[in-house]
């Protein structure tokens, strides 16, 4: 700080450092007050110039620096448009509520309580409180090189999210023709058409919306599937069944615009946004309360705990449909759906090995009232 002109009512100038760019000009006889907003700018200006002077080193930095660098950096322009809208979302949170805080304090494992304090601050939406922590981990494991350090306190904080796995929920054929109907009645059919596709393919959301007939082969359906394994982006191979090709036939018939290419389409011919289709089937759902009755899990009144049924949760309908029509092994299955072995194994034992027990008894119980009324 420095005046100039004596004898007259002094002009104050104001630098963030000496050689650095101005703050502040006043005239005044009394030297000036620094205010908090100028003790700011020149906090802001002070944090720009250690970037330009060793942009990475983190030293000193906030952790809004390494966010910063993650999201400019190859690793996070290599993720699907779909991952990087969830994760940016949460990235956003972090930032907003820890951004300003320096980049060492999250790589001290006094720290991790704070992350576990957020994750069940957050409880209400246990989901978006998992996938908070996970975007956190990887933040920090993508700042350990530049930080010097393997530590990362987001690291082994377990999950409150429940449903991740859900391989025993499935939508039922009553279920799919309850909602058709539902949907029809609505003056929605293309929602219906999207749970029959989803039912027969087994596609996930992100593959089912950007099929075209280029994806269709004489038995198969081949598509490299949006969802990345070990950073490569595999291709599925759907098995055709007639019922998928009898509804193959009808889609492409829908009325649809002259650049829409995909099999499914809206109600006004145009391509399905992902994020509209899953709340589009939510409120059929909701309307018509499809749930799944866990008996293994009871609420607060003693009865099995009433899960609702997820668009995800047709990909294991049309595992039942795999191991009724084409009598597929489950590591076969597992190949196809890019799942495990014994997830599949337990909608065979939940769904197909449970109903031809049951069968079986009813025939059996049959079979004998008929000898009794012979005799």
């Amino acid at each position: 700080m420095h005046c100039q002109r004596v004898g007259k009512p002094g002009v104050w100038y104001v630098y963030a450092w000496r050689g650095g760019p101005r703050v502040l000009r006043a005239e005044s006889d009394a030297r000036p007050i620094l205010t908090s907003a100028i003790m700011a700018k020149v906090h802001t200006l002070l944090e720009e110039r250690k970037l330009a002077e060793d942009p990475d080193d983190p030293t000193g930095k906030p952790l809004a620096w390494l966010i910063a660098l993650w999201v400019a950096s190859p690793e996070w322009c290599s993720m699907t448009s779909n991952t990087r809208k969830t994760w940016g979302s949460a990235l956003n949170l972090i930032n907003r509520k820890w951004g300003k805080e320096a980049i060492e304090t999250f790589y001290d494992e006094r720290s991790k309580l704070k992350v576990i304090k957020w994750r069940n601050s957050r409880r209400v939406t246990p989901r978006a409180a998992d996938t908070g922590v996970s975007v956190l981990r990887a933040l920090l494991k993508f700042g350990g090189p530049y930080v010097g350090s393997c530590i990362n306190i987001a690291a082994n904080i377990s999950r409150l999210y429940e449903d991740g796995n859900r391989p025993e929920i499935i939508w039922t054929d009553e279920d799919i023709t309850n909602f058709v109907a539902a949907a029809n009645d609505k003056g929605q059919p293309a929602v219906g058409d999207a749970v029959r596709l989803a039912a027969l393919t087994g596609l996930r959301r992100a593959d089912l919306v950007s099929l075209t007939t280029a994806h269709l082969r004489q038995h198969t359906i081949v598509k490299r599937t949006k969802k990345r394994t070990k950073r490569r982006r595999p291709a599925a191979a759907i098995p055709r069944l007639p019922e998928l090709n009898d509804l193959l036939e009808e889609l492409q018939a829908r009325p649809r615009g002259v650049a829409c290419e995909t099999i499914l389409v809206n109600d006004k011919g145009a391509p399905w946004n992902p994020d509209v289709l899953t709340r589009a089937v939510q409120e059929i759902r909701d309307d018509l309360a499809l749930v799944h009755f866990d008996e293994d899990e009871l609420d607060d009144d003693g009865r099995p705990r009433a899960r609702k049924k997820h668009f995800h949760d047709l990909r294991g309908t049309f595992i039942t449909r795999l191991i009724k029509e084409l009598e597929l092994s489950d590591p076969e299955i597992a190949d196809i759906m890019g799942w495990a072995s014994d997830r599949v194994a337990n909608i065979r034992k939940f769904y197909i090995d449970q109903d031809a027990y049951v069968s079986a008894l009813v025939l059996r119980r049959n079979e004998r009232r008929a000898n009794a009324n012979r005799h």
